[in-house]
């Protein structure tokens, strides 16, 4: 295996050929870097499985036309902006002056990353590492998502949320950081349910596929990223999922 790190984060290729990881996933580093990662602390992980198709928690986590229906009540109806992306990897941006990594009507007791610039200061990034892993990415905070099939209809989700060691270091960080892990757990919650009741509905008899909404550009990109690795041309793809 191969075995490469960046920002803190340390990524395992199984193959030994191929791009590196920096080539693998393009112009990531040029849209998150002034984030810092590596100057960032995980100051809590969490492990759930749930009982569904990986690919339905990946697409949950790059939409946000869900947000308006399954988190009415606690986060509320997000809208985003698409984004272009070279290489495996994909975003969207949520524009929001204040982070959204608490709940709507609750201010944010912690400062910006230090050095946070350009879209990145305006808003938050969700992102998918291809195939399973995304990065949430607010003024304040990361959060990142890991996904890993435990068969057809099982998958584990791993979370973990991280700070600034600048804010960890704050005399207030253990009261404030409540705030943020209301706001997580709520969600994650939220869209465990939704994605196990989605999983009910595909063994349906009566289910029949449909096409995708417009505020749903992200999960086709997916899906078609997905077909990609799949199929013997890209060519296919378009004409298997529609426009």
């Amino acid at each position: 295996m191969r075995v490469e790190s960046w920002q803190g984060f340390v990524f395992v290729s199984f193959s030994q050929t191929g791009p590196s990881l920096v080539e693998h996933f393009g112009d990531l580093g040029e849209k998150l870097g002034s984030y810092a990662f590596d100057q960032m602390v995980c100051v809590r992980r969490l492990d759930y499985e749930v009982a569904c198709n990986w690919k339905l928690l990946v697409e949950n986590a790059m939409e946000e036309y869900h947000t308006g229906t399954v988190h009415h009540a606690s986060l509320g109806q997000q809208y985003a902006v698409q984004e272009d992306t070279r290489g495996h990897w994909d975003t969207i941006h949520i524009p929001q002056e204040t982070s959204i990594a608490v709940l709507p009507g609750e201010t944010a007791p912690f400062p910006p990353v230090p050095g946070l610039t350009g879209r990145a200061a305006r808003g938050t990034y969700f992102t998918m590492l291809h195939p399973a892993t995304q990065f949430a990415c607010t003024q304040d905070s990361m959060w990142w998502l890991r996904i890993v099939p435990l068969g057809p209809t099982r998958s584990r989700l791993g979370v973990g949320f991280c700070f600034p060691r600048t804010t960890v270091a704050r005399a207030d960080f253990e009261a404030g950081a409540k705030k943020y892990m209301h706001r997580w757990e709520t969600g994650i919650a939220e869209d465990n349910g939704i994605c196990e009741a989605q999983q009910a509905g595909l063994t349906s008899v009566l289910r029949r596929p449909g096409p995708f909404a417009l505020r749903e550009p992200a999960v086709h990109r997916l899906n078609n990223w997905v077909l990609d690795q799949v199929l013997d041309g890209p060519g296919r793809r378009r004409a298997m999922l529609g426009p």
